[in-house]
């Protein structure tokens, strides 16, 4: 490890040679860098490479330098110069000058260690998305509602019929404009006093929203029919 206590002047390799020596003397490969650093290998290759052109901000990729030569317990001034120089060397603004006007990077290389975050967030996202659509979408829509009984022009021989029906455990039913009480699992069920004749019944299932379904039925009592049927033989006797 003597050449890491060398100084600047003492050596005439360039930074990516310097670079890539101490990462082999640490028996580090480009992915077990990334590993360490969260760097990517191809940022690395453009490092050892001196490929200083193909980067977005040479200046602002001076941060990843010194991380690296941290990790790799290197002496982060010798490799900084280095760096510098070499950045110098091919044109690019000095980093020191740059630094006093710093210049935010447009996007960075992808680190697929950062993969799995991203991911659980959008999973989050939709679905929270989800149930917000789903919930829009249930306050929006109407509660079903089933009548079993009565059906329609059904035609019956008592004062009273039995209302059976099924609707959902939230809504409210009125039977016409009665409220009935609705179970827990949605199921309603009751017995209502009717005039002879033809009776119309209007049932409707209400959000509190208001939104509302509604359902007609007629029904036919013929109670006095069958009393007037009787009459004359009850005279008779």
């Amino acid at each position: 490890m003597a050449f890491i206590q060398k100084r600047v002047s003492e050596s005439n390799t360039g930074f990516g040679a310097e670079l890539q020596n101490l990462r082999e003397l640490r028996g580090l490969t480009r992915n077990d860098v990334w590993r360490l650093t969260g760097i990517h290998p191809l940022l690395l290759t453009l490092f050892e490479e001196e490929r200083f052109g193909e980067l977005a901000d040479p200046a602002y990729d001076e941060r990843h330098v010194i991380r690296l030569i941290v990790a790799l317990e290197g002496k982060v001034p010798f490799f900084v110069t280095k760096y510098r120089a070499a950045v110098r060397a091919i044109g690019t603004q000095s980093s020191q000058n740059v630094l006093l006007h710093p210049c935010v990077r447009k996007r960075d290389f992808l680190v697929f260690s950062r993969t799995p975050v991203v991911i659980g967030v959008l999973m989050i996202l939709f679905f929270i998305g989800g149930f917000v659509s789903w919930h829009v979408l249930e306050v929006s829509e109407p509660p079903a509602l089933l009548i079993t009984s009565p059906k329609e022009g059904d035609h019956i021989t008592s004062s009273i019929v039995k209302i059976i029906g099924q609707t959902e455990p939230t809504a409210m039913m009125l039977v016409n404009g009665e409220r009935i009480l609705v179970g827990e699992d949605g199921a309603f069920e009751t017995e209502l006093d009717i005039p002879s004749g033809l009776n119309t019944f209007t049932f409707e299932a209400k959000r509190r929203q208001g939104q509302t379904t509604t359902i007609e039925r007629h029904v036919i009592s013929e109670r006095r029919i069958e009393q007037a049927a009787l009459l004359p033989d009850v005279v008779s006797h």
